[in-house]
């Protein structure tokens, strides 16, 4: 066996990118074997990217695993601190424009999507002891349809809307999902009867 190289951020991304075109040729294609699937990850990725590696079909399956796991990770976490931002937001606006309660609500408006990620990958640190280095993965996957099916079908809850512009799970629907080793979704998800 050879010597192994380290994934650049370039490859990881354009993993992601051929990820997402191969399921949108899945859909296309409805008689697809994941065999077949993975194959043409393999090539949409070698065609696009610019390295002199050749990555194995068992190393992409490996790093694809890798950064969904991590993303998946990440995503409960920025959607966390995304609820709790909004939420503040939204109760410091309902207690009224004057005074600490107003300056308040001006504050957390101000807070930016890229301060919600700063903190999320803080969380990450903390939680993991490893940094979040799959940034720009996660921005592509994020509002991906086909990204969004496989996290509501690897746990089982079902989505409300995978068109939806927030799939985020507000705070009550986190603290619901319980504390299993696997990875949770950050999707909406739809209340049924008791």
């Amino acid at each position: 066996m050879g010597k192994k190289t380290n994934w650049t951020l370039a490859e990881d991304q354009t993993l992601c990118r051929a990820w997402l075109n191969a399921s949108d040729l899945q859909l296309q294609s409805s008689d697809q074997k994941p065999a077949s699937f993975w194959n043409v990850v393999r090539q949409l990725f070698h065609d696009e990217v610019e390295t002199t590696v050749e990555r194995p079909l068992t190393g992409l399956k490996i790093r694809w695993t890798r950064i969904n796991r991590d993303v998946q990770k990440f995503a409960k976490l920025f959607a966390k601190v995304h609820d709790l931002t909004t939420a503040a937001g939204a109760a410091a606006a309902t207690v009224g424009s004057g005074g600490e309660a107003g300056n308040a609500a001006a504050a957390v408006e101000s807070v930016t999507e890229q301060q919600c990620i700063d903190e999320a990958k803080e969380q990450f640190f903390k939680m993991h002891a490893t940094k979040f280095v799959f940034e720009g993965c996660w921005k592509q996957l994020r509002y991906s349809t086909k990204w969004l099916q496989l996290l509501a079908n690897s746990t089982g809850i079902p989505v409300l809307s995978l068109s939806s512009a927030n799939p985020f799970l507000t705070a009550d629907e986190m603290s619901g999902l319980g504390s299993s080793p696997s990875p949770q979704p950050v999707l909406p998800v739809a209340s049924g009867p008791d």
